[in-house]
Formats: structure tokens, sequence, C-alpha cells
């Protein structure tokens, strides 16, 4: 029992002498406060809307890659942009006598990139070459809590002779959403919840027209300042897949973009008919 007293009296007289120790720390201690600061400024954009292109690949998320020139589109504004929107190239079809769907018959080609190298894409320089589906990107950096849209639109087809085909359209569907910050635990998440799609049935296509934009993506209500800080994807595609390579034999495959041709259209044999497709990136508030 003695013993057992000790112990607790030396307890008790350690704790007490760190106390007065603290005690007299206080007494003489000082403080002052002195400022961190930084300003940051806006990213400064690229300067050829046609390219080439360095974004992160849908899905991932710091991947970066880099898409040759030509391929589509970009806007040229540091903080809030297109980073990509691609061109739909049907190729080379056969007039018919009765209504037609041809689908998209071009991927996109890409190649790794290193941000402080800036190594654009060159095909000949070693790097694998992949490809993915048809997509695009949009970068918010603005550090604001403001909601956004993308919308598109297409003319009529129209070939050199000035011939246009009234009913003709391009149509889409399969519009799968990616944010870059979803995807740094568990890539490839898919950003519902913050980016919306149309909403379609899985079977239903939007036609693209001149008279009207649709809109096709859209970040959710409240949801805006979620995507600040991020690169936010659309993808048409309905089962799109970080690890395959989607060339074009596997894009001819695949009915999420498609060109409807009426048989009424008659288009000219040997003549090449375009459309300007217009994608528009707006706040709506």
């Amino acid at each position: 029992m003695k013993n057992n007293q000790l112990i607790k009296l030396l307890g008790i007289t350690l704790l007490s002498a760190v106390a007065i120790s603290a005690f007299n720390q206080d007494a003489n201690a000082e403080s002052i406060d002195t400022t961190g600061k930084v300003k940051f400024e806006g990213p400064t954009g690229p300067t050829d809307p046609e390219g080439p292109f360095a974004l992160i690949k849908p899905g991932t998320y710091d991947e970066w890659i880099t898409i040759p020139k030509g391929e589509g589109k970009q806007t040229t504004k540091g903080d809030f942009r297109f980073t990509f929107v691609p061109n739909f190239d049907f190729g080379t079809v056969t007039v018919s006598s009765t209504d037609k769907y041809h689908n998209l018959k071009h991927s996109i080609p890409y190649q790794s990139f290193n941000p402080d190298e800036k190594n654009w894409y060159d095909k000949d320089d070693g790097r694998t070459v992949k490809h993915l589906p048809t997509f695009l990107q949009v970068e918010n950096l603005r550090g604001t809590n403001v909601e956004y849209k993308v919308s598109v639109k297409a003319s009529q087809f129209v070939n050199e002779d000035g011939k246009k085909l009234d009913n003709t359209t391009i149509q889409i569907k399969d519009f799968l959403t990616r944010n870059n910050l979803l995807d740094k635990d568990t890539p490839n998440t898919n950003a519902k919840d913050i980016l919306a799609g149309p909403g379609l049935d899985p079977d239903k296509y939007l036609s693209l027209r001149s008279d009207a934009d649709i809109q096709i993506m859209n970040t959710v209500k409240t949801k805006g300042k979620e995507t600040d800080g991020s690169a936010s994807s659309l993808i048409f595609f309905d089962d799109y897949k970080l690890t395959e390579d989607y060339d074009d034999a596997e894009i001819a495959k695949n009915e999420s973009v498609r060109l409807f041709v009426p048989a009424a259209d008659a288009p000219t044999v040997g003549k090449t008919y375009t459309s300007d497709v217009i994608w528009t990136l707006e706040d709506t508030m």
C-alpha cells in the first residue's frame, strides 16, 4: 500500500511542476501577426482557335493530352472557355433512293502532353497515338458561383455550287458528362449531379438545325460553384471507357452521332456538302 501512495504522490508533484512551467511561459509570451499575400490572375488563353489543343482527357483528373490542329476548335478566353469542340466528319457516303442514316466515321487522335514541355501532337515523335470518341470540353477557372450552359445549332448542308439539302441533319444522343475534380478519386465518374445533359430517352436524338439553339449541357441549379477550377466534358458515346482506343472503325459502328439524309434531298453526286456547326457557351442566371 505504501508503494502505491508514493507513485501517486510523485505523479502529482510532476504535474504541478509542468503546470507552473506553462504558467511562467504564458506570462512572458508575446505574439504578433504579419501578412501572407497573393493575387490570382486569369490564365492566358491560346492564340489559335484551330489548335493544336492541350486539355485534360475526359474521365481523368490530370491526364493531359494533345490533339492535332484542325480536329475542331477552341475559344481563346483564358478563364472560361471551350478547350475543345469537335468537327463532325461523315466521310464519303453513297447516294440512295431511300432515306439513309450514316454514322460518324472519324475518331479524334491524341497523344500524351506535358504542360511544362508543351510537346504538341506529333505522330512521328514516338509517343503512342490513341483515339477518342466525339466530345466537347469546357474549362471554368473564374472562381465565381455562376452557372452556365452549352448549346448548339447547325446550318443547312450546302455544296460549292450553292445547292442546299433542305432536310439533311446531324443527329446526336448519348450525352455523358464528366468533371475532372470528380475523377480525382474515382476515374470516369458520372457527373450528372453537377452537370446535366438534355435528359432524353436513350433511343432519341436531337437534330441540329439553324433555327434554334439546342441546349446540350448545363450546370445543375445551385451547382455552378462545383465546376469552378475544373474541366467538364460532354461525350457523345453510349459506353465510354478510359482504356479503349476508339479508332475510326470503332466510331463507325456507334450510332451516337449520325447524319440523316432523306432521299428527297437528292444530293449531287461527286459534290462535298458542309454545314456550319455553332457552339455557344454562356452564363445562366
